[in-house]
């Protein structure tokens, strides 16, 4: 590992532990606004869903085939259909991972 990298990783580590050390260290008695809480309870699956797509709708690779591209987003329209029907993100999660490992599995993927 060379000394940018450790330097990156440093700063990173800086910036981010704070602002999730401020949760765990903030007092009990500091409370969210209803309409706060409302927004964070559904934080974590928006930013899953936004990097999901993402990797669904343009892959990494430059030579991914039609069939790649089609298998992950139909897993992801899967995943986000199983969300908001089942309020189980686990379960579109789950889904989303058989549906991609049955099409690599085929060769589709």
């Amino acid at each position: 590992m060379s000394l940018g990298v450790l330097g990156i990783v440093l700063a990173m580590y800086a910036v981010t532990y704070p602002s999730r050390a401020i949760a765990l260290l903030r007092p009990a008695w500091i409370r969210p606004s209803p309409a706060a809480q409302r927004v964070l309870r559904f934080l974590g699956p928006a930013v899953l869903v936004a990097l999901a797509a993402r990797a669904a709708l343009q892959p990494g690779d430059g030579d991914a085939s039609a069939a790649q591209v089609g298998a992950m987003v139909v897993a992801t329209i899967v995943c986000a259909v199983l969300v908001a029907r089942g309020r189980s993100l686990v379960i579109g999660l789950v889904a989303a991972m058989a549906i991609v490992a049955v099409a690599r599995g085929l060769g589709a993927a």
